[in-house]
C-alpha cells in the first residue's frame, strides 16, 4: 500500500510541476521581453505583485484552483512581438519539459522513472491543450488561438496586443504613444482613459 500511495502522489506531482513549468515559461519568456511580473497562481497558492512588494496567498476554494500567470508590458517597443514570444512562452516550455524529461527518464529507474514519464505525458498533454487553436471552451482563447490571430487577423491581434500593453504601461505610469491608445480603443471593453482617448 505504501509503494501505491508513493507512486500515485510522484504522478500527481508531476501533473501539478507540468501545469506550473507551463506557466512559468510565459513568465521566463515575459522577462526576456522585459515584462513586469504580475501574478502567478497553483492551486491554492496565489503569488502577486503589489505596489509593497510579492504578496502570498492561499485561496481554499477550488473554483481559483486553474494555474495561471500574468506579466505585463512596461514598454510600447515592439508591442506586438514581444506579446507573441510572450504567449507562445508557455507551449514552448511545455515541449522543452517533456523532451528533458523523456531523456532523463532513460538514466533512471523504478519511481523516479514513473515519475519523469508522467512529466512527459503531462507537459505533452499541457501542450496539446494549450496549442491548438480552438479556444479553452470557457471562452478564453488558447495560446494557439492568440497566435494564430497574429496569422489570419493581423488587425485583431494588434487591437489586442495593444490593449494589454497599455494596461501594462498605465501599471507602470508610462504615457501611451497615439497607436496604442488608438488600437486599444478599438477592443471592446477595454478601458482606456479618458485622459488617453483620441477624437473620434
Amino acid at each position: 500500500m505504501t509503494g501505491l500511495v508513493t507512486r500515485v502522489s510522484l504522478m500527481v506531482a508531476a501533473v501539478f510541476i507540468g501545469f506550473a513549468l507551463h506557466e512559468c515559461g510565459h513568465l521566463a519568456a515575459g522577462k526576456l521581453m522585459g515584462y513586469r511580473f504580475r501574478l502567478l497562481a497553483l492551486g491554492p497558492l496565489w503569488i502577486l505583485r503589489s505596489p509593497a512588494g510579492l504578496r502570498f496567498y492561499w485561496r481554499w476554494s477550488p473554483i481559483y484552483w486553474g494555474p495561471m500567470a500574468a506579466a505585463m508590458p512596461r514598454s510600447a517597443d515592439r508591442y506586438a512581438s514581444r506579446i507573441a514570444w510572450y504567449i507562445a512562452g508557455g507551449p514552448l516550455a511545455s515541449v522543452i519539459v517533456a523532451i528533458a524529461a523523456l531523456a532523463t527518464s532513460q538514466l533512471t529507474s523504478g519511481e523516479w522513472r514513473l515519475f519523469l514519464r508522467t512529466l512527459v505525458l503531462a507537459s505533452a498533454c499541457v501542450f496539446a491543450a494549450t496549442a491548438q487553436p480552438f479556444g479553452t471552451g470557457i471562452g478564453v482563447p488558447s495560446d494557439g488561438g492568440r497566435l494564430l490571430r497574429y496569422a489570419t487577423d493581423r488587425e485583431a491581434a494588434l487591437n489586442a496586443a495593444a490593449a494589454m500593453t497599455l494596461e501594462g504601461l498605465e501599471a507602470e505610469g508610462v504615457a501611451a504613444n497615439a497607436e496604442i491608445v488608438s488600437r486599444a480603443a478599438r477592443v471592446p471593453g477595454t478601458p482606456v482613459p479618458a485622459a488617453l482617448r483620441l477624437p473620434p
